[in-house]
């Protein structure tokens, strides 16, 4: 995003997920699936792809990061017990790297059409956890020469230093599973939870409990997000589902967690005895960017603008106003922090009618202007 681009930045309700500071390397859980395809076909023709992150012990279809070419039968017979028959699957787990021709459906699951050319590329993410990443390749025709191979190798391990080692300046990344278990973490985020005596099991339970109180349904590839105390330093979390395969169970979270730092955070709030404040509090993180009405979700929890007010302001610690604010103002320091957008459009998308208002707010809020913020934390 350059310094010359003027149009407002649009938030919906935000997009942490899609505007993170990344390499360029279009990976699954920061880029649109079209724009990983592209990538990936660029880099190496294929009819069918899959990238895993896979349990040997016990693989599970929410454990498939991204795949196009393949059916969701092929994909939950893989991991019942497909894999146990797949040569090539066994001969990458001795070798690395597997190359071969598919043979009947049968024996080669994520192979493709019998006779494709196929590849299997797979190396450990944790040799004590038995977690491996994989990527499977095929096509019709021409076999995959050298060079390509390489260029698949790298790929794979590409994904996985971007996964471990985020470009954005103290964010950490999870990968949950459909059943709220924990897939991965990054090495940063693993020091996180030891330092502050937070297990990733209690982590991935409250995100889970948080996440289903205020959203108790929501699609796929839907920007969610809550701040939560992680020991004793509230973190703002972004989440998104990510599905890559059409069934149920192959549903997967990608959480990312930012410490909130400074005066004047938004407070953290997790899982509520009263579900009407936990459901405020979902609408003011979805329209916050917008001219939010914070009457009208008075009205939808049943309550008069004033009992709203007292109630919210009792549960949450502050005002709806004031926890408003606070969160146009968690979203702007982030942007500020982390792209060259225009000060002006940053304060329009985060929900300001005008540059000047949103610079007025933001030094009420956090001390100094938009301007000594972003040259501060450069």
């Amino acid at each position: 995003m350059s310094a010359e681009d003027s149009s407002a930045i649009r938030l919906s309700p935000l997009e942490p997920l899609a505007c993170a500071v990344e390499p360029d390397i279009p990976a699954p859980w920061s880029h649109t699936a079209d724009t990983v395809r592209a990538w990936v076909e660029n880099e190496s023709a294929c009819d069918s792809f899959s990238l895993w992150l896979v349990s040997l012990d016990n693989p599970a279809p929410d454990e498939l990061m991204a795949c196009w070419g393949l059916s969701a039968e092929a994909v939950s017979d893989w991991t019942l017990t497909g894999r146990g028959r797949d040569r090539l699957f066994q001969r990458a787990l001795r070798e690395g790297i597997a190359v071969g021709t598919a043979a009947a459906p049968q024996t080669q699951v994520l192979a493709g059409a019998p006779g494709a050319h196929v590849v299997y590329h797979l190396h450990p993410e944790s040799l004590q956890r038995r977690r491996w990443w994989l990527v499977t390749l095929a096509r019709s025709g021409q076999a995959y020469r050298p060079e390509e191979l390489r260029s698949i190798e790298l790929m794979a391990r590409q994904w996985q230093a971007v996964f471990n080692r985020p470009a954005e300046r103290g964010m950490h990344r999870l990968l949950i599973g459909a059943d709220d278990r924990l897939i991965h973490a990054d090495p940063a985020t693993r020091r996180t939870l030891g330092r502050s005596g937070v297990s990733s099991g209690e982590l991935c339970r409250t995100l889970s409990a948080v996440r289903e109180q205020r959203w108790p349904e929501v699609g796929d590839g839907r920007p969610l997000d809550m701040t939560i105390t992680i020991g004793k330093v509230p973190h703002w979390v972004a989440l998104r589902r990510n599905r890559a395969a059409a069934l149920r169970e192959a549903a997967h979270w990608h959480a990312q967690l930012r410490p909130l730092e400074g005066a004047n955070t938004l407070p953290a709030v997790e899982e509520l005895a009263d579900l009407r404040v936990a459901r405020a509090l979902a609408a003011i993180h979805d329209g916050f960017a917008t001219a939010i009405n914070l009457d009208a979700i008075a009205e939808s929890a049943g309550l008069s603008p004033h009992h709203f007010h007292r109630l919210f302001t009792t549960v949450v610690g502050v005002s709806p106003k004031r926890y408003t604010t606070l969160k146009r103002m968690q979203a702007a320091r982030w942007l500020l922090r982390t792209t060259r957008a225009p000060i002006g459009s940053i304060g329009v998308g985060v929900g300001y009618a005008t540059a000047a208002h949103f610079a007025s707010a933001f030094k009420g809020v956090v001390g100094v202007t938009p301007g000594e913020y972003r040259l501060g934390s450069g």
